[in-house]
């Protein structure tokens, strides 16, 4: 726990947290889930934190500070 940092960098990389909570970007309605909360081009993390649906395996929620 003493590794934890306050901010992580990556690129090209989707941390798991997000993969694991987002549409696939090949699933066929993924256009119309980013529509409804108003993105007009695909991107998990800000689908993510503007929608209000949650995981099954639990209750995490990603907000913008």
């Amino acid at each position: 726990m003493e590794c934890r940092f306050e901010e992580y960098y990556r690129v090209n990389k989707v941390p798991f947290f997000v993969k694991h909570r987002t549409p696939p970007k090949n699933r066929v309605d993924v256009m119309v889930l980013m529509e409804e909360v108003g993105l007009k081009h695909y991107d998990a993390f800000e689908w993510l934190i503007r929608t209000d649906k949650k995981a099954s395996q639990d209750n995490l929620i990603v907000e913008r500070e």
